[in-house]
Order: structure tokens, then C-alpha cells, then sequence
């Protein structure tokens, strides 16, 4: 058995237990006590990318059990690829950071920290397969920095389809924040919306 190196969350793991965590952290993040993974402006981003994969194999709303095998292999392939181009570098440091300082903060109960440390690991590991367990069934529990923030969330995620103008009061109320990288990427999502109507 070879060394294993260290990282702030102890040893580094081999592949074995890396396939091992991710599947737990998959089944983890289905649950109802499941840790938040996305913040809202995240998940708008991830939706709204994966909504412009199925406008533009114009499968907008069609029911899965409706499309061909092959129009199913086809759509989970583009829906696939969205959430690679979706899940950039900034986004996935923003959140890979938060997870990993949630493992690290001693004010959480052990248990919460070793399901944070667990899910830190596997997001690095595979973003997409998380992010996609993650969005299976809904949005699930949203990060939100504040009350104001949790009331923006009800009221979006209420509608039955965003519009632009539906976010740009998010963004302001990001740009107050003096979060302009949450701001930066619901504009980006505006700009992605913009482009599907």
C-alpha cells in the first residue's frame, strides 16, 4: 500500500474510496437532512444552462417518458455537456471553498463536519455527477446569506418560469451585498435568458 499524501481534510484518498464517498454523498445530497450545496444564484445559473440545452434541442417540457431511446441518450448527453460548460472554474472553486471551510469550522457539530468533508471531496473529485444528484428532484435546501435572500428564493423558485427582469432585482440586491461574484453570475444568467426568449 503506497503512501497516501495530506490535505487540510486529512489523507488523500485513493480511488476506491473516492467512487465510495461520491456515491455516498450522492445519496446524501437526496435525502431531506441533506447540507445546502448551491446557493441561489448557482443553482439559476445551472438551471437556466440546462433549460438552454433543451430549448435548443427543442425539447423544452417534453416529458422524458414522451422521447425515443435515442432522444433520451441524445438530451442526456447535451444536458451532460451544459453542466460541464456550466460548472466553470469560478464556480467551482466558490463552492468547493465553502464546502471546505464548512468541514474546517469548529462552530458545526462533528457530524455535520464530516458531511461537509465528505461532500468537499467529492464535489472536487466530480462536480457535475454532485451538482446533477443535487438538482435530481428539485432545487433541494438552497445557501442563503440572509432572510432577504431566503424571501428572493421563495419568490423566484415560485414562478413558473423566470423571466430577465425576474432577476435583476436578485442582482441589485447581490450588488448591495458587495457580492459582486454572485452578482457577475446572475448577470450572466440574465444575459443566458435574454438569449432563450
Amino acid at each position: 500500500m503506497s503512501p497516501r499524501a495530506s490535505s487540510p481534510l486529512g489523507p488523500v484518498l485513493d480511488e476506491g474510496d473516492l467512487a465510495r464517498i461520491v456515491t455516498r454523498c450522492g445519496r446524501k445530497l437526496l435525502g431531506r437532512n441533506a447540507p445546502p450545496l448551491l446557493t441561489l444564484d448557482e443553482y439559476l445559473w445551472v438551471a437556466c444552462s440546462l433549460d438552454r440545452a433543451l430549448e435548443s434541442r427543442g425539447l423544452a417540457g417534453a416529458e422524458p417518458t414522451e422521447l425515443s431511446p435515442v432522444e433520451r441518450a441524445g438530451l442526456a448527453d447535451a444536458l451532460a455537456r451544459a453542466l460541464h460548460e456550466a460548472l466553470d472554474d469560478d464556480f467551482v472553486r466558490r463552492v468547493a471553498d465553502r464546502l471546505l471551510a464548512g468541514a474546517l469550522d469548529d462552530a458545526l457539530g462533528a457530524r455535520e463536519r464530516r458531511i461537509l468533508a465528505e461532500l468537499s471531496v467529492a464535489f472536487s473529485a466530480e462536480p457535475v455527477r454532485i451538482v446533477l444528484q443535487a438538482l435530481t428532484g428539485g432545487p433541494g435546501p438552497l445557501l442563503c446569506r440572509d432572510r432577504a435572500e431566503w424571501a428572493r428564493a421563495r419568490a423566484l423558485l415560485d414562478l413558473p418560469a423566470w423571466r430577465n427582469e425576474d432577476l435583476a432585482d436578485y442582482e441589485r440586491y447581490l450588488e448591495a451585498r458587495g457580492d459582486e461574484s454572485a452578482a457577475a453570475r446572475v448577470r450572466l444568467t440574465r444575459e443566458r435568458l435574454a438569449s432563450l426568449q
